[in-house]
């Protein structure tokens, strides 16, 4: 279970034999955030970003490789495990290297990541990043490979017209706006020390009670619509 007290704190989780860490802005910045992000591709065994977006191959070529086993796809490639296992340092913070005899990742003679546990590790990443929570995610069931193979091609459009809106907030953006809010001592001199975790959840806290102030006087007047409801302060963020 991910451990939100820990990861709100900013400290590392274990994870079979190893601690994880959300990185600080100071270390993704010190990365480059391009750079931060390609981690993350590979960290998350995301074949269709490594495979299409990072090496470049085509739609047609990458077809017949979509329902593989992510894991057993990436990892039969020496140049992207090797790729992987350096995405992976930058989040346990030591060197991990990937043993092709025992199809899995170590750590300082620690076997911490294969093809059993790996999901378990995407969805770690993922929360301590800031991202979808994927364990909450139910695995969708599909009448035959077409109606499969529409839905991810469906899916596949949709991320590229995510990645081409160009009004999303970036990171820098997001800091900004946790930076200049009265009274929280957050600043531009110390906002390079939090995880990117704490900037996300931080982020969503700040945005739910902006959105209730700015509601409050429409709810206070009875001019909230019908089945609208102001956000409650006192609530579970995602994260």
């Amino acid at each position: 279970m991910f451990n939100r007290l820990s990861a709100f704190l900013g400290k590392p989780l274990p994870f079979h034999g190893v601690s994880v860490h959300s990185p600080t802005i100071d270390e993704i910045a010190d990365k480059g955030y391009a750079h931060y992000q390609i981690h993350l591709i590979l960290a998350t065994f995301d074949k269709e970003g490594v495979l299409l977006h990072l090496f470049g191959i085509s739609e047609q070529d990458y077809a017949p490789l979509a329902e593989q086993d992510s894991f057993d796809l990436l990892t039969s490639h020496s140049q992207i495990a090797q790729h992987i296992a350096d995405s992976l340092s930058f989040f346990v913070k030591a060197d991990v290297s990937y043993l092709p005899e025992e199809n899995s990742f170590a750590c300082d003679g620690t076997l911490f990541l294969d093809k059993t546990n790996y999901q378990e590790w995407i969805t770690l990443i993922q929360q301590l990043n800031g991202m979808t929570d994927s364990s909450k995610k139910t695995e969708l069931q599909f009448k035959n490979e077409r109606a499969k193979r529409l839905y991810n091609e469906m899916q596949r459009q949709k991320r590229k017209l995510s990645a081409n809106q160009q009004d999303a907030l970036e990171l820098k953006d997001i800091l900004s706006i946790l930076c200049s809010v009265e009274g929280n001592a957050v600043s531009v001199f110390n906002v390079g020390s939090l995880t990117i975790y704490q900037v996300y959840e931080q982020f969503e806290r700040l945005s739910l009670n902006y959105k209730r102030q700015t509601l409050l006087p429409v709810w206070a007047n009875g001019y909230l619509g019908e089945g609208e409801k102001l956000p409650e302060l006192f609530t579970k963020t995602t994260l």
